[in-house]
């Protein structure tokens, strides 16, 4: 008889009692693409709202209801694919990632939903000319996979044709035009996506650069829409070697955040100091003016011309047929630039920065070689690739523990930035 009643007390092997249900996971992906989301609440929970880019970021939009165990759900129409950002607001007002959910961009959770969801073209094609389209589908994981078996259109239809495999062909423009918009479509599985580029006489920027786009609030001095990734508008165009550049015309005076993002989304995106999904970068103009951005896809730093000033340091000398300026392609205040030299012997190379010119050292080439020279504007210092020799990287560390390491300045206290400079062997 105590048997059965110990028996009794025991719920069957797999399940569990509701007084003691836990939410396990918080979002479901159904096949239609409409999407389950959950939050367990406690008994200080009155009220949960989902917020996000699926409902305009409203706090009241999309109430969840509360079940017996306390666990609040909604069930969302059909999503777009892509990568939604969203949180959820507590009694009306605290605002919380989801914290069944590790995924995260731009200090928001993100839910996946798969399909076809970009498109990637040149910004700028030249008219005469081919150029590869590609059709971007998202995983469920949040990866990226190249898609086939789209169809495609473009609209004005007389401005291009796209065959089957992606592949625009641009027709020559009118006459009188030095350019022409378009809006490239693609439709897969029921979903339809549309990316804009311009045909051009002649390309304003090199080819081979990636969708990058200005977003913030200083969008709304040109367009109506801000905090826009896809904006064609405010896409920065591609100086070469990972540098990109855009000027807004006439910035009214005023305060502005702004960052960049790639590919059109929120994917991927960099803000103050280069940090993936890094924060805003705040932006004063004080009275109405040009402002021009600069992104470096290599230090993935952003800078602007109210706080940084752009150098024009040339190189000249024998063997230097058209004076090339050097660029900061990194955005660190590091110019340089690449020359191709036949073999010879070189002397009277200089560097001149506004007043300033900085002779480099003689050298001579064997055989006909590029060279990159490159130029610290805030040292004075040059230096070149011309070296066959090889820093070992392996043999270049610190070591706070030996006092070795400590004997010419001292000690540096915990978390202050230390910068070392480096001198290889000549």
């Amino acid at each position: 008889m105590i048997l059965l009643i110990l028996a009794s007390l025991v719920p069957p092997f797999g399940m569990t009692t509701r007084a003691n249900a836990q939410l396990n996971g918080s979002t479901t992906v159904n096949a239609d693409r409409t999407v389950v989301f959950q939050y367990q609440g406690d008994s200080t929970t009155a009220s949960v709202n989902l917020a996000g880019d699926m409902n305009g970021w409203s706090t009241n939009a999309t109430p969840m209801t509360k079940d017996t165990n306390n666990i609040w759900s909604v069930t969302t129409s059909a999503l777009t694919p892509g990568k939604h950002q969203y949180k959820f607001v507590l009694n009306g007002s605290n605002w919380i990632t989801d914290p069944q959910n590790p995924n995260q961009m731009s200090g928001n959770s993100v839910v996946y939903i798969p399909g076809f969801y970009a498109i990637t073209a040149a910004a700028q094609i030249q008219q005469g000319t081919t150029s590869n389209l590609t059709a971007v589908g998202l995983k469920a994981d949040g990866t990226d996979e190249t898609l086939s078996g789209v169809s495609w259109s473009v609209t004005p239809s007389t401005a291009a044709t796209i065959d089957a495999n992606g592949v625009l062909t641009a027709n020559p423009l009118p006459s009188g035009s030095s350019n022409l918009p378009i809006t490239i479509t693609g439709q897969k599985d029921g979903v339809t996506v549309t990316q804009d580029s311009t045909i051009v006489q002649t390309l304003t920027e090199q080819p081979g650069g990636k969708q990058v786009v200005l977003v913030g609030d200083i969008q709304s001095t040109v367009q109506k829409a801000a905090w826009d990734p896809a904006s064609s508008v405010t896409r920065m165009l591609y100086q070469g070697n990972g540098l990109y550049k855009i000027t807004l015309k006439n910035v009214p005076a005023g305060n502005y955040q702004y960052k960049v993002a790639l590919g059109g989304s929120w994917a991927e995106n960099y803000g103050a100091n280069g940090a993936s999904n890094g924060g805003n970068i705040p932006l004063t103009v004080p009275q109405t003016k040009d402002v021009t951005f600069y992104y470096s896809d290599t230090t993935h730093l952003i800078v602007d011309s109210t706080t940084y000033t752009v150098a024009t340091p040339v190189l000249s000398g024998t063997g230097i047929t058209i004076n090339p300026t050097l660029l900061d392609y990194n955005l660190t205040g590091v110019y340089s630039t690449v020359v191709n030299l036949p073999a010879g012997t070189y002397n009277d190379l200089v560097i001149k920065d506004g007043s300033k010119t900085i002779n480099i050292d003689p050298f001579t080439l064997d055989t006909a070689k590029n060279v990159t020279f490159s130029y610290d504007i805030a040292t004075g210092i040059v230096f070149n690739d011309l070296s066959s020799n090889k820093v070992s990287t392996g043999d270049l560390y610190f070591n706070s523990k030996n006092p070795a390491f400590k004997s010419i300045y001292g000690a540096v206290p915990t978390g202050k930035t230390v910068t070392f400079n480096l001198q290889a062997k000549k």
